[in-house]
């Protein structure tokens, strides 16, 4: 009987904690316990401490940019990544001719690798791009192409995570598993790639034609530049593997240093293209304005 008692008792205090916690809740969403866990996940800032940190890192960045690039001088910028871009190249032939194959510096040194000192590279030459059109886009708020911009901006953000997480080959992966190219699209990520390349162009003509000429030469140029090493190298690149394979090995480390090579150029050459623009068009007003520095 007082086993019982004792029981009931607890079950009664149960009940009443229960009734407690239902009507302290009331008009509140009962949650999965999934979306539950989610939620306290993001309201207790376990996502949110990074991204703000992540924002605050590039709002202090672009702030650098600002102060900085009026006084920069796109000639010795370029010169300097260029040298950069011939170290690589060395460091490259260097771990291909005296390393021991696939040892961990031959591995950080190939130019035919991800996930290595020229990967990380060729991801900053991109985020240089993307925080200096962030610069511009923040200068021209109002404007009728502001959102151009913007769009440019986020797209080479885009670039640069995908040039650190190669999602681009997990797509031609997806792609492979459905159907399986030959040729020129051995590389199956090259379809969907193309197809934005080509809806990006109709997306944007009206803003390329609107540009200053020098600025929509030097646009233009790099574009074609960065796609003749990133889809134009592929291509050729894709094509040779599907027909005579992996076998030659000293062929498809020169194909594939090539196109990494093409590519860090035309990022270069953007990035000279985007500091003369921020120099005489969008801080024309400013304290700068030497036109003997622009090169």
């Amino acid at each position: 009987r007082t086993a019982l008692r004792n029981a009931h008792q607890d079950s009664g205090e149960t009940l009443r904690r229960r009734t407690a916690l239902r009507n302290a809740h009331q008009g509140k969403v009962r949650m999965h316990p999934y979306f539950a866990i989610s939620w306290r996940f993001y309201s207790g800032g376990l996502l949110l401490q990074p991204m703000a940190s992540l924002n605050k890192f590039i709002d202090r960045f672009t702030q650098w940019v600002t102060d900085t690039v009026p006084q920069v001088v796109p000639k010795k910028i370029v010169q300097r990544l260029c040298w950069a871009i011939l170290g690589l190249i060395l460091a490259n032939a260097y771990g291909y001719f005296f390393l021991t194959a696939d040892s961990f510096l031959e591995q950080m040194l190939d130019l035919n690798r991800e996930k290595n000192i020229p990967t990380a590279f060729s991801a900053l030459l991109l985020l240089i791009c993307a925080v200096l059109l962030r610069q511009i886009y923040r200068a021209k708020q109002g404007d009728e192409f502001f959102s151009y911009w913007r769009g440019l901006s986020i797209i080479f953000f885009g670039m640069t995570i995908d040039e650190c997480l190669i999602i681009h080959e997990h797509v031609g992966e997806v792609i492979d598993m459905f159907i399986r190219y030959k040729g020129i699209f051995y590389y199956s990520w090259l379809i969907p790639g193309i197809l934005f390349v080509l809806a990006f162009t109709f997306v944007y003509l009206r803003f390329i034609a609107h540009l200053p000429p020098a600025t929509r030469r030097r646009f233009v140029i790099a574009g074609v530049v960065y796609l003749a090493g990133a889809v134009g190298m592929e291509m050729i690149s894709g094509y040779y593997v599907s027909h005579y394979g992996y076998s030659n090995r000293e062929l498809r480390a020169i194909l594939n240093g090539i196109e990494e090579v093409i590519e860090m150029l035309g990022a270069v050459y953007f990035i000279r293209a985007l500091l003369l623009y921020l120099q005489t068009d969008v801080y024309r007003q400013s304290c700068f304005n030497r036109p003997d520095q622009v090169v």
